[in-house]
């Protein structure tokens, strides 16, 4: 996986963690929020409510009992007392209506707040608080009419036991509340717990799975840098053979695979350079026995004219002379290969009239009658070093002579091209096989059983002394030049 994609992928799985982290906290809070809200506007008004009911009950049944005893210390005999006797039994009277209202109001209430906690408990409260508030009122009714005996005891008995049934069942409900609340608060005292919990777990799965992830990445960099390192050692040292073990497919995969190919192109350009050290030294030598050959061969050739013009043109040493003058010919193209190709000389620049150079080079070469050449009609002047054109035109105008055999056609066109000028040679050989077409400018590369597989290379050598380039293509076989016209004109 690219590195890319691992922190992408890292990022998705924190982002999806980090979201459901989130959802799940936002719920708990709002449940959090909904229960202390329960509590807030239920519970814990609902055991407020209870608890007033309870003293009101409570008032009633002091004020009752108060009543009974301040009715029992009245005296008959004693008008002032009597009359403070008879304002305390009405204040108490009042109480216990007030009582009674406020419960009536706080009853009402309790449906209001607690409908969804306990409806039963309420009617059972009622029940019980309209059963307390009869014997309230028998009691004292018996207490005004001075019934004593058996009858005021039993209903004082009654009485108590309403009370303790009432006071029973609102003290249930209390209970009830209580352990709705409690309840309540363990919830959210869980729901707390769990988030607390939750996010730790979170962390740590986040924390995690930030250190495994970061822990693969790091891994697929570091360890490809220390086998990068290791190879780059190797290689600094001369050993161009060295390649990193590449297993990976992402970005450092492909930079190992780089240095890979870096190392196999400095191996092939270190071949290169040994070849081309080679190739030169050969050609230091081979220069120096081209000018201890030429100069026999110049011998040869003067002698063998001199011969021709002492032999009469009937006789049969003729043909022999022309052999030997060919031999001489072709020893000495061969020969002056390699100096082109060895010499290194700066450019001595001239404006040069191409169709001028190349009916020189026709003239001074020996092209067979069989062969059928065609020269532009257009003439273009560049500047450039003519000596050294004179070489292509005459490596060129070889090679397409050998291409066919001896036997077919050569085209030579000048294109003007603005600033520049194409040239091409065009023959009607069958032209280079594919295995051979990325070799042709190759030095000592030749398909040819004869020639020093040179010049190609020193057109192409040529050629770019002059910024030019040189392209080849089959069907037809074409040579085809660039060079530049005014390049060197201020020169």
């Amino acid at each position: 996986m690219e590195i890319r994609k691992k922190i992408i992928f890292e990022t998705i799985i924190l982002s999806i963690i980090l979201a459901s982290l989130s959802f799940v906290i936002i719920n708990n809070i709002l449940i959090i929020q909904n229960n202390f809200s329960y509590l807030d506007n239920e519970l814990i008004p609902s055991m407020t409510i209870l608890k007033d009911i309870r003293l009101i009950a409570s008032n009633i049944l002091v004020s009752t009992l108060e009543f009974s005893i301040v009715e029992e210390e009245t005296t008959p005999s004693d008008n002032d007392e009597a009359s403070k006797s008879n304002q305390k039994l009405t204040d108490v009277i009042t109480d216990i209506d007030l009582s009674k209202n406020q419960f009536d109001e706080m009853s009402s209430l309790y449906k209001k707040q607690a409908a969804s906690i306990n409806m039963l408990s309420i009617e059972k409260i009622e029940q019980r608080w309209q059963e307390f508030e009869l014997l309230s009122d028998k009691f004292i009714e018996y207490k005004k009419r001075g019934i004593s005996g058996n009858e005021l005891i039993k209903i004082k008995d009654e009485f108590r036991d309403s009370k303790d049934s009432l006071f029973k069942e609102i003290d249930l409900a209390i209970i009830f509340n209580e352990e709705k609340i409690q309840e309540k608060r363990n919830a959210v005292e869980e729901l707390v717990r769990n988030t607390t919990v939750l996010i730790f777990a979170i962390l740590i799965i986040c924390i995690s799975t930030i250190v495994i992830i970061r822990y693969h990445i790091l891994k697929s960099i570091l360890i490809p840098i220390l086998k990068l390192r290791k190879t780059v050692q190797e290689i600094a040292k001369g050993d161009f053979r060295a390649r990193i073990d590449v297993s990976q497919n992402d970005e450092m995969g492909e930079l190992l695979t780089d240095i890979n190919q870096m190392a196999q192109d400095l191996e092939s350009a270190q071949r290169e350079l040994l070849k081309h050290e080679k190739i030169s030294n050969i050609g230091m030598l081979a220069a120096r026995m081209a000018h201890d050959i030429l100069n026999p061969l110049s011998n040869i050739k003067i002698g063998a004219e001199y011969l021709r013009s002492r032999i009469k043109r009937e006789e049969k040493e003729i043909k022999t002379l022309d052999i030997i003058d060919r031999a001489v010919d072709r020893i000495s193209f061969q020969v002056q290969d390699v100096l082109n190709f060895v010499k290194t000389d700066s450019l001595e620049i001239t404006k040069a009239s191409l169709l001028e150079l190349l009916k020189q080079v026709i003239r001074n070469q020996t092209i067979p009658e069989t062969v059928n050449y065609t020269l532009p009609e257009n003439d273009i002047k560049v500047f450039c070093d003519d000596k050294k054109i004179e070489v292509v035109f005459i490596n060129l105008l070889r090679n397409s002579i050998d291409a066919i055999n001896g036997r077919g056609t050569i085209k030579v066109r000048f294109i003007d091209l603005g600033d520049k000028v194409r040239i091409e040679f065009e023959d009607s050989g069958r032209g280079v096989s594919e295995e051979h077409k990325t070799r042709i400018f190759e030095p000592l590369f030749t398909t040819k059983q004869k020639g020093t597989g040179l010049g190609l290379t020193s057109v192409k050598t040529i050629i770019e002394q002059h910024d030019g380039s040189i392209t080849f293509s089959n069907n037809p076989t074409v040579f085809s030049i660039i060079l530049p016209k005014n390049q060197y004109e201020k020169q």
